[in-house]
């Protein structure tokens, strides 16, 4: 594939090998793809990258780092995790966003906070690092920690995690939205199988959002598409805003 290695990772793994499948939806992700893939790999786990057509290095370094790569036909953050989940092996499916790394023992984390019976999670909040706005940052992972723990309404980036016979109960992610699929998955989730099992601790990702648009324009920004969202907007008219804000 690519220029990738001449024996590139298999996706066909075993249900006994693979307890967890870390699927990495991607586009154009060169830079950072390697290290999501890296924080990704354990003994217990495989990592799927689904690259929705990258004109980049993103399948080679991803191929380089140890994942297996599938590539689907359109590109959207839906259809790309859709396609890994399909192919994945293990019983809990890891949506990791490639901009993103989970912590060196997050297999441990989850082993610990899915012993309650739960069927699904995520990381309490995000750490988008310091160099963005130091106190704006700490103040946004703070929050998002609340509202993860009081309205159990985590969003994408913060590694959802699901059992792969639920997240396929529910339908998986809806591929016609081409933005605000994982809020829609919460809601499913959340109505279904009740509220999420969380590891308390904050998922590293990147802060080149806040950092290109602005802190504070970044999160009105997607508060302001939240409310329009849940007034009955059109998820891809609001997609098509927030592509021209970025």
């Amino acid at each position: 594939m690519g220029n990738g290695p001449s024996k590139p990772p298999t996706c066909k793994g075993t249900l006994d090998k693979n307890k967890y499948s870390v699927i990495i939806p991607a586009l154009n992700e060169e830079q950072s793809i390697a290290a999501a893939v890296h924080s990704a790999q354990h003994p217990g786990s495989e990592v799927i990258v689904v690259d929705g057509g990258s004109r980049d290095g993103t399948i080679k370094n991803a191929e380089v780092a140890g994942a297996c790569v599938i590539c689907t036909s359109r590109s959207g953050r839906s259809v790309q995790m859709n396609a890994g989940a399909d192919k994945a092996s293990g019983r809990m499916l890891i949506f990791l966003h490639a901009d993103s790394t989970l912590p060196q023992d997050f297999c441990a984390h989850m082993d610990s906070v899915m012993k309650e019976d739960r069927r699904w999670g995520c990381f309490e909040s995000i750490d988008i690092g310091a160099d963005v706005h130091p106190i704006l940052s700490r103040a946004m992972q703070i929050g998002v920690a609340l509202r993860t723990r009081w309205l159990s309404q985590p969003y994408g980036d913060q590694g959802i995690f699901v059992e792969r016979e639920t997240f396929r109960h529910i339908g998986g992610y809806r591929n016609d939205y081409q933005l605000l699929e994982d809020v829609d998955l919460v809601q499913k989730l959340r109505k279904t199988y009740g509220r999420p099992a969380i590891i308390p601790c904050s998922l590293q990702t990147s802060g080149r959002r806040w950092k290109n648009l602005g802190f504070i324009k970044t999160t009105l920004l997607n508060q302001y598409i939240l409310v329009r969202y849940a007034m009955g907007a059109d998820v891809n008219t609001l997609a098509e805003l927030y592509r021209s804000m970025k």
